[in-house]
């Protein structure tokens, strides 16, 4: 057996003995096992598994990438689709981003991709990042999208787009938080 050491959590979460999400977690981004970068558009970008800044485990969903010219975007999608819960009508994720208004770094758009039940692609616009520090997104689905979600949409990954400079994006979980969304 070995040792594994890991960052440090952020000091509120440790103060609050805050181990688990307190969310039900729809897929844990603990690792990069399975997770691949696809559709590069004006960026190159790896993922990983990242130790440096964790939250629940040993481990998070840790991407680096840079824009390499104008409309820079990539996707990194799981190993496969994943089932989302009939009656979610909540998005919440946990992400930690380098920039703060544009320093040192533009922000960026974060979006998730879904398919219906029919196969046809939608997206929901999660987050313009400018933040240092952990942040959790919590967004609630329009009517619109939220009636497809029924009768097994299925979770596609993300889509990342702007930014110039060298970037970095850890995950945490990925929640269907029904009850406290303020978006």
């Amino acid at each position: 057996t070995g040792v594994v050491i890991a960052g440090q959590r952020p000091y509120e979460f440790d103060w609050a003995n805050r181990t688990t999400d307190d969310h039900p977690v729809l897929l844990p981004l603990v690792s990069a096992d399975g997770w691949r970068v696809t559709d590069l558009k004006n960026a190159e970008a790896t993922v990983s598994t990242g130790t440096n800044r964790v939250l629940f485990g040993e481990g998070v969903l840790h991407v680096d990438y840079s824009g390499t010219g104008g409309a820079a975007s990539f996707r990194i999608r799981p190993a496969a689709p994943v089932a989302v819960p009939d009656g979610a009508d909540t998005l919440a994720v946990w992400l930690y981003g380098n920039s703060l208004w544009g320093k040192p770094c533009p922000s960026v758009e974060i979006v998730a991709d879904f398919t219906d039940a029919n196969g046809q692609a939608f997206s929901l616009p999660l987050y313009h990042m400018s933040h240092l520090e952990w942040f959790l997104v919590q967004k609630k689905f329009p009517p619109e999208l939220k009636a497809r979600l029924a009768h097994g949409a299925k979770f596609e990954g993300f889509t990342v787009s702007g930014g110039t400079f060298e970037k970095r994006v850890y995950g945490g979980d990925i929640a269907d938080n029904k009850a406290n969304s303020h978006n």
